[in-house]
């Protein structure tokens, strides 16, 4: 349900020049539940190492040895993939969880602010679909995490059965891969928690008839520079909205890949003028 949280901030007599509103930033515990979730996959390959290397026979190598390699692997990657679908369970149960987290600190800064108490106007209704779309891409980007896994470790054994390399090298080099793939999953989780951040704190604000925001770079130790030109300036989320305030940016704060910029909610008086 929409509403005009700056005519509520108005009739309660805020008159101040400007209203700010904190930034949110997603709580270590959110980022480290949706890691715990995406580890899943690559800590099961690791699991399955030794198993996946049975078969393996080099030296003197027959010719069933490496269809026998080939159906474990395969069969170690249909386990898995049954395991990662069950993880959509897990993955909604998280989901739900951030929005509320997300809400209730929305709730707070907005109480610091304003001192309204949005308790009995906020609901998940207004963001169901960017959670839902959020969800959706988690179980797309843990299906896709399994599948290069396992064309990896697929090319890895293979590879070593035609260069007849010892079997603890190329036990060695999957779980050189393993431990890649699992680094990558652990950052992906993190990005995907500050994407699902940043696509609430847009619809939350549009919510609430909030139509600008200001620029708060990340401080990350390399930053994109046109993220750093951005910081501090004010934007309209659409195009539409009445002055003052820049055209929306092509991409949005925590949009990209790895940026951990965020979007500072600015409220504007009715006459369109900063309050």
């Amino acid at each position: 349900m929409s509403f005009d949280l700056a005519a509520m901030a108005q009739r309660k007599g805020v008159r101040r020049k400007k209203v700010k509103i904190r930034p949110i930033k997603p709580r270590p515990a959110v980022v480290h539940e949706l890691q715990s979730i995406y580890v899943v996959v690559p800590d099961l390959w690791e699991a399955n190492i030794v198993r996946i290397m049975e078969p393996y026979k080099p030296v003197s190598i027959t010719t069933d040895a490496p269809e026998d390699m080939g159906r474990v692997i395969d069969l170690v990657y249909l386990e898995i993939t049954r395991v990662a679908v069950n993880l959509g369970v897990k993955l909604r149960a998280w989901s739900k969880k951030a929005e509320q987290l997300h809400r209730e600190m929305w709730r707070e800064g907005v109480l610091a602010a304003t001192s309204i108490d949005l308790g009995t106007v906020l609901g998940e209704g207004a963001v169901q679909e960017t959670v839902a779309a959020v969800l959706e891409r988690n179980v797309g980007l843990i299906k896709d995490i399994n599948e290069d896994i396992h064309a990896k470790v697929t090319d890895i054994v293979f590879r070593g059965v035609t260069a007849r390399t010892p079997a603890r090298e190329v036990a060695k080099e999957l779980r050189e891969q393993v431990g890649f793939s699992r680094t990558r999953a652990i950052n992906v989780a993190a990005d995907q928690t500050t994407k699902l951040y940043s696509a609430l704190d847009q619809a939350r604000q549009e919510e609430a008839g909030i139509d600008h925001f200001i620029w708060i770079h990340s401080r990350k130790a390399r930053p994109r520079q046109i993220h750093v030109e951005r910081n501090g300036k004010m934007y309209k989320w659409q195009k539409s909205a009445p002055d003052p305030g820049l055209d929306p940016p092509p991409d949005m704060p925590g949009y990209l890949p790895w940026c951990g910029c965020t979007a500072q909610a600015v409220m504007l008086g009715l006459d369109g003028k900063p309050m």
